[in-house]
């Protein structure tokens, strides 16, 4: 079945959506199903999308092409409607560009099944579920009617408490009011409403456009940003530097929480804005005699939504349909925020908020919750699926709002989260949406037909499927562990697992490393992997796999090993789900965690996948026990692993071979505890401020510090070297540390010096390279050194977000080396050869990451100063090496599976 997956759209969603899209097209069950993905273009154009274009981390990163951007843009992260129209010839050569563009006539013969991963208008407000309707195309999800009832949170609010829903006191504010009625507006909020009150648009979701309020003060701006109003003072512009002046139009077009691109000057009606170039002249043009401009995105509605805050237990529950088509809610999901507001950052960002499953609440307010969720979704008449966020009061009151007959389809998100409460892991949870969307369209007549067909084709291939021998190799995805790198971590084995599991080629099994400390003293004997190594693995079932990050699958872990009982809701829903979903449960494990010792991995694992990141596990540690045992592992080797993990010594070995690199310097707990006097000064005779001040052994931007003066520098020591989890409060503000961010306390961390463009040099440019190994038929090793991807950080440093969250940072694949493509090539292919030779000297085997900077000088010289070696980079869903090896013509599996493959090999050949 050719499985048609819409993805991207112009919502401001839009990178949700396309995330979400990537996610559904690498789980979809490639035994039962051809993928075929649809990207939607900002004018809402269809583009079948060559499928590399799927791996870029955003969809600026691809499109529009760098080719369609004009010179004067570049220096912004574009969409299309900055630079084009609808029907404008650079909306089509971008088209072109990806893949092709196809009329909706087209899409009967290019689709059987059109799966829906898109946000907002135009997408899951029953709009393109009435053309499919009418091309008599089945889709997933709910219907037309349901789906315009879903899209806008104002018209669920009138209709509920004619359901007998309870609703918070709310008021929905007109835009032509605001400005002439304001003072009346404010005096009904404060009598009816009350603060603290949460002001939104009632058509945008993710949090976008979203306040809360604790006082009238704010009101007027909370309005303007439901509205994506933006009003800038002359007198703050005018101060700002030409630099400052760009920051600031790049955070303006950032549609997630500012009004962006196109936008209306509402001084000025007329006066319409397309590119940020364009805004940039005009704001530099205007403001000089005007006191103000307000700006005003045009993708907007004409109301605002205002209502009373709730402080109750926050949940999001997801609601099915059983096999006779009745609602089934899914166990609810408690969200435990490091702030009040669950932001677009908290949802979709790993570790920045908690959810728990089953929500902490007695059994009877659970299942209140869930007969509610699924009175809600039929009498809203939603279909197949929905997700229906809510709160449940002191007083035992629940309220439900924002029905989504579309939820977010990230591998950690709610969607996946409960469905594996019932066993489903996402492959199967996809297919069984599939199953029931086509149950639901066969009600529909446009669709019966060939909805009718479908459904028995995916039955009998079931069956069929089922009834089949399992001839697949088992992998043990060995993830988590206890760095400050962890969650990514989660979601790198989970990533890891997903692709294997619906590959049809791989049972991959997920193995929970944790340190020993953890265990209560009494079971740590019978846990430990092997005596003395400081860490035990588990084998934990579907449904801890997808929590929300290693935290909370550790806690579950020793909570259930010590207690194995299921809690009543998940226990009552398996045994509601069990004869129906059994056909689509692949992987399905019910059991509880239970350690795994050295002996199991030998006689039960064909190979074991580390998807760990820092120590142990990037260090040799868990190699050297893989080794002993005789048991094909994926990365480098055991000494390439010892030096690698360490910056400090990867970068000193590489330049005493002749490689550049920063100027560094180790600080030693002991040293700096003696006489930090000393040691600062010491630096500053060998070091100009800004440094750098990182740890030595930690990735994905923990602790990376630009440090500009002596006092940061002792901040960042004292948080370093502190002996507490906590971190103290005068440190962390002097270096502006986020609640939530990670800063592990060490006994060492690295200085080094500041790399920066110097005066000779034409281009300076920070770079990722990705790199895979293979062994001939004489058994010499070979290197395939990637296209270098270009990587822009909005600050100084590159951030956790700008690496790992959906919708952020930038990703340019290949590097724009030089204006002209031949010139580029060869650049690259310089140093691509530089890389090879560092990946050689450092012994670097099976797959790799190295960060760079690359300098062009005007003579033509190009040189490579190294940052630090990944041997087992990230492998999150959007990660740059699969960029990268997409260009080289292997899927994100394909590459997945060559690693594989060089691990056996060198097995092989070892023994």
């Amino acid at each position: 079945m050719k499985i048609g997956i819409f993805l991207g759209g112009s919502s401001r969603e839009r990178e949700i959506s396309f995330a979400g899209g990537r996610t559904v097209y690498d789980n979809l069950d490639k035994a039962l199903f051809t993928p075929v993905p649809i990207f939607v273009d900002s004018f809402g154009h269809f583009i079948l999308l060559d499928w590399e274009w799927l791996y870029k981390g955003t969809i600026r990163d691809f499109f529009p092409p760098d080719k369609c951007i004009p010179d004067e843009d570049k220096v912004f992260q574009v969409y299309l409607e900055h630079i084009d129209s609808a029907d404008g010839a650079l909306t089509a050569k971008a088209g072109k560009s990806i893949g092709k563009r196809i009329s909706v006539d087209d899409l009967s013969a290019t689709i059987d099944f059109a799966f829906l991963t898109l946000h907002g208008m135009m997408g899951e407000d029953g709009t393109l579920q009435g053309l499919l309707e009418w091309m008599r195309i089945p889709y997933s999800g709910t219907g037309i009617l349901g789906s315009a009832i879903g899209i806008h949170k104002l018209t669920q609010k009138n209709l509920m408490p004619g359901l007998n829903f309870p609703v918070t006191p709310y008021v929905a504010i007109y835009k032509h009011e605001i400005q002439d009625r304001l003072p009346t507006i404010a005096a009904y909020i404060r009598s009816h409403i009350g603060y603290p009150c949460v002001v939104k648009s009632p058509v945008q979701g993710s949090s976008i456009g979203l306040s809360i309020l604790e006082n009238e003060d704010a009101l007027p701006a909370a309005l303007a940003h439901a509205l994506m109003r933006k009003k800038i003072e002359a007198s703050d512009w005018l101060h700002l530097s030409d630099l400052q002046k760009h920051q600031w139009i790049r955070h303006y077009i950032d549609i997630r929480e500012q009004p962006g691109l196109p936008a209306r000057v509402v001084e000025m009606p007329e006066q319409y804005i397309q590119g940020p170039t364009e805004l940039l002249s005009f704001l530099n043009q205007a403001l000089l005699t005007l006191p103000s401009i307000t700006l005003e995105a045009d993708d907007v509605g004409e109301i605002v939504l205002v209502e009373k805050f709730l402080d109750g237990k926050e949940f999001s529950v997801i609601v099915i349909q059983d096999e006779q088509g009745n609602p089934l809610a899914l166990p609810p999901t408690g969200i435990i925020k490091n702030q009040t507001l669950y932001d677009y950052r908290s949802k979709y960002l790993p570790g920045m908020a908690r959810k728990v499953t089953p929500i902490d609440l007695p059994d009877d307010a659970i299942r209140k919750i869930m007969r509610e969720a699924e009175r809600l979704m039929f009498e809203l008449g939603f279909s197949v699926y929905a997700r229906i966020d809510g709160y449940y009061m002191p007083d035992s009151t629940i309220y439900l709002s924002d029905p989504n007959t579309t939820s977010g389809m990230l591998p950690g998100s709610f969607f996946f989260h409960q469905a594996a409460e019932a066993g489903l892991d996402p492959s199967a949870f996809i297919t069984f949406i599939i199953h029931s969307s086509l149950k639901a369209r066969i009600k529909e007549m446009n669709t019966r037909n060939k909805a009718t067909d479908l459904l028995a084709k995916l039955q009998n291939a079931l069956k069929k499927r089922n009834q089949q021998e399992d001839t697949r190799t088992p992998v043990g995805v060995v993830l988590g562990g206890y760095s400050s790198e962890r969650h990514i971590s989660v979601e790198s084995g989970r990533n890891i697992y997903e692709k294997l599991s619906s590959s049809g080629v791989y049972a991959p099994v997920p193995l929970f490393l944790m340190q020993i400390q953890d265990v209560p003293p009494a079971l740590r004997a019978l846990t430990e992997t092997t005596p003395g190594c400081g860490y035990c693995l588990w084998q934990i079932p579907i449904h801890l796999l997808l929590k929300d990050n290693a935290d909370d699958i550790r806690d579950k872990i020793l909570q259930l090993y010590q207690d194995p009982h299921v809690h009543p809701v998940v226990q009552e829903l398996r045994h509601r789900t069990q004869a129906f979903m059994e056909p689509f449960r692949m992987n399905a494990s019910f059991a509880n965690p239970s350690p795994v010792l050295a002996s199991e991995l030998q006689h039960r694992f064909g190979f074991i996948f580390i998807a760990l990141h820092g120590r142990p596990g990037e260090d040799g540690h868990l190699q050297t026990l893989l080794e002993q045992l005789q048991v094909p592992y994926n990365g480098s080797g055991i000494p390439s692993s010892r030096i690698t993990i360490d910056k400090h010594a990867t970068i000193s070995r590489l330049k005493a071979y002749g490689f550049k690199g920063a100027t560094q310097k180790m600080i030693h707990r002991s040293e700096w505890q003696r006489d930090p006097g000393v040691i600062i000064q010491k630096l500053e005779s060998e070091f100009s401020y800004p440094i750098i001040a990182k740890p030595s052994d930690d990735g994905c931007s923990s602790a990376v510090k630009k440090i500009r003066n002596a006092d940061m520098l002792e901040a960042y020591a004292q948080i370093a070297f502190r002996d507490t989890i906590e971190i103290p409060s005068t440190p962390a503000a002097i270096l502006s540390l986020h609640p939530t961010e990670m800063f592990p306390a060490k006994e060492y961390f690295l200085v080094e010096s500041l790399q920066a463009k110097d005066e000779d040099d034409v281009h300076f440019l920070e770079v990722t390279v990705g790199l895979l190994t293979r062994r001939d038929k004489d058994g010499e090793l070979k290197y395939e050194i990637f296209e270098p991807s270009e990587t822009l950080a909005g600050a100084d440093i590159l951030s956790l977000e700008e690496k790992f969250l959906a919708g952020e940072g930038q990703n340019i694949t290949p590097a724009r080396f030089h204006a002209l493509p031949t010139e580029s090539a060869k650049i690259s292919r310089k140093v691509r050869k530089i890389i090879r030779e560092a990946a050689i000297l450092l012994g670097i085997e099976g797959y790799a990451r190295i960060d760079a900077f690359v300098r062009l000088k005007a003579d033509g010289r190009v040189e490579v100063e190294f940052i630090e070696v990944n041997s087992l980079p990230g492998m999150t869903p959007a990660t740059c090496i699969f960029h990268q090896s997409a260009i080289a013509g292997l899927t994100p599996f394909h590459f997945i599976d060559k690693i594989i493959a060089h691990g056996m090999e060198r097995y092989s050949s070892n023994n």
